[in-house]
């Protein structure tokens, strides 16, 4: 089990943040598209973990923003944080881990 992973954060500078640009999270990344393309490597990752006998869970932080936090996959307001072609490389790389988990044979 990855009891927590994630935690990648970024602002949309000058936008959307609750506490002018301070970003409290585990890793703070740049930029919304660089955010998108760690998350796709993380869930990469845990995709070639699948063969390994064992993993079967994963828990991902955190799904929004909330004040001084800015490690969400949604701004603090609920408004979009990535652009259209950063949510298809997300969604692929959830798409690729689900699959993987599906053609896992118990042990």
């Amino acid at each position: 089990m990855v009891g927590e992973f994630g935690g990648i954060g970024t602002y949309q500078t000058g936008q959307h943040e609750w506490a002018n640009g301070q970003c409290g999270t585990y890793l703070h990344v740049d930029s919304p598209q660089i955010y998108a393309d760690t998350y796709s490597q993380m869930l990469g990752n845990l995709t070639n973990y699948k063969s390994a006998p064992g993993v079967s869970v994963c828990i991902y932080t955190q799904t929004t923003d909330v004040e001084n936090e800015c490690d969400g996959m949604v701004n603090m307001d609920r408004s979009a944080k990535f652009s259209p072609a950063q949510v298809a490389e997300i969604r692929a790389a959830n798409i690729a881990l689900i699959t993987a988990a599906s053609q896992v044979t118990p042990a």
